[in-house]
C-alpha cells in the first residue's frame, strides 16, 4: 500500500506539468487548442522523462540488489518501478487526448467575446 500512495504522488505531478503548461499556452500564448496541448507535451517531455529516469534508477537497487533484509523492500521498490514505467507511458499519451477534449469548455482570459 505504501508504494502506491508514493507512486500516485509521483506520478500527478507529471499530469500537473502537462495541464499547466497547456493552459499557459492556451490563455497566455494565444495558441489554438490543440495546438496548446501538443506544445506543452512536447515542451514537458523532458522533465517528465529525466524525473521518471531518476526516480526509476533511483529504485533498481532496492529491486536488484540482493542484502539483509531486501525482502521487505523488494516488493515496494517493485511497485513503484512498475508504476512510474507504465505510468510514463500513459502520462504522454492519454493525458493529452484528454485534455485535448477538456480544454474546449476553457474560456479564453483577457479577450472580450463578441454579442451576436
Amino acid at each position: 500500500m505504501l508504494g502506491f500512495v508514493i507512486l500516485i504522488g509521483v506520478v500527478v505531478n507529471n499530469a500537473i506539468l502537462i495541464v499547466h503548461q497547456a493552459l499557459n499556452n492556451f490563455h497566455h500564448g494565444g495558441m489554438d487548442y490543440h495546438e496548446a496541448v501538443l506544445e506543452s507535451t512536447r515542451s514537458r517531455l523532458r522533465p517528465i522523462y529525466m524525473s521518471a529516469t531518476t526516480s526509476i534508477c533511483g529504485m533498481l537497487p532496492l529491486v536488484l540488489i540482493p542484502g539483509a533484509g531486501s525482502e521487505l523492500y523488494r516488493g515496494l521498490g517493485s511497485v513503484i518501478l512498475g508504476g512510474l514505467a507504465v505510468s510514463t507511458v500513459f502520462t504522454i499519451f492519454v493525458i493529452p487526448a484528454i485534455l485535448i477534449f477538456v480544454i474546449r469548455m476553457e474560456k479564453r482570459t483577457g479577450t472580450q467575446e463578441l454579442s451576436s
